[in-house]
């Protein structure tokens, strides 16, 4: 990673829908065919490269409405450069299902921030 000074690092902070729950797991599904290819982990971002990663992940949530869920969805980088009527209709069609299993219109969004920390494969540090 000639980016990098000797002996550097290279550390993002991410997060990311914790599949783990079953309703984020569902969604992640349907979404797929519209995320473009994206890498699962932010680890795999860096496969090609000559590199040493460490990747540490803390699981985390927050209580937020249906709606507004779905318009963080709208913000990710794949959503946002879909066709703006292609979009509102994949979202508004994903609304459906939360909606449906969170009848008081509130869910917990959990997430895993991941610590995923780079070094040069030549690095000793």
């Amino acid at each position: 990673m000639r980016a990098l000074r000797p002996h550097g690092v290279l550390a993002l902070w991410w997060n990311q829908a914790d599949i783990s729950a079953p309703w984020v797991a569902a969604e992640e599904e349907r979404l797929a065919p519209f995320t473009r290819g994206f890498p699962t982990t932010v680890a795999n971002l860096f496969a090609p490269f000559p590199v040493r990663v460490a990747t540490r992940e803390i699981a985390w949530s927050r209580r937020i409405t249906v709606e507004e869920h779905i318009r963080n969805l709208a913000t990710h980088s794949h959503f946002v450069v879909m066709d703006p009527a292609e979009r509102a209709g994949l979202l508004g069609a994903n609304r459906t299902a939360p909606a449906r299993l969170f009848a008081d219109g509130e869910l917990d969004e959990p997430y895993l921030c991941g610590l995923t920390v780079v070094r040069p494969a030549t690095s000793q540090a």
